[in-house]
């Protein structure tokens, strides 16, 4: 009984008090408004981005990238024929953030309008955003080229 008491006190008196320093923070955070999955950007049009990015520091650098992800045209793809276009591949985008805790990005165009010239498919956005602290976080958005 003596020895439950005891450690019941050291547990209670280990407890953290309100005045210990705040832990470090978590990592930066990305809310995606615009695009949401699949949707369609066409050839001509300009990829743009609204989301929200927060962080316990301040906010670095935002990295943006877009992969092919597969065939729209599944029935051409059974039958073996290809496409004469290619994937747009655009070279991925690093934006220098403003430095704070909280950014804003308002129909922020990342490249240049999607060529004529892009292969119609599947493909995926990739948003990385680092802070002053290191930490990272990254969201996909699946979207589509349409024929």
């Amino acid at each position: 009984m003596i020895l439950a008491v005891a450690a019941l006190f050291t547990a209670v008196s280990c407890k953290s008090s309100s005045s210990d320093p705040a832990p470090d923070p978590v990592g930066p955070t990305i809310v995606v408004t615009f695009p949401v999955d699949n949707t369609e950007f066409f050839t001509g049009k300009t990829l743009s981005v609204d989301a929200v990015l927060t962080s316990g520091s301040a906010l670095s650098t935002l990295t943006a990238s877009v992969t092919w992800v597969s065939e729209l045209d599944l029935t051409a793809m059974a039958l073996g024929l290809k496409s004469v276009l290619s994937p747009w591949n655009p070279t991925p985008k690093v934006v220098t953030l403003n430095g704070t805790s909280a950014q804003t990005l308002a129909a922020e165009s990342l490249f240049s309008p999607i060529p004529a010239t892009a292969k119609a498919g599947n493909y995926k956005l990739k948003l990385e955003v680092k802070d002053s602290a290191g930490k990272s976080v990254v969201e996909e958005i699946l979207f589509t080229i349409p024929n």
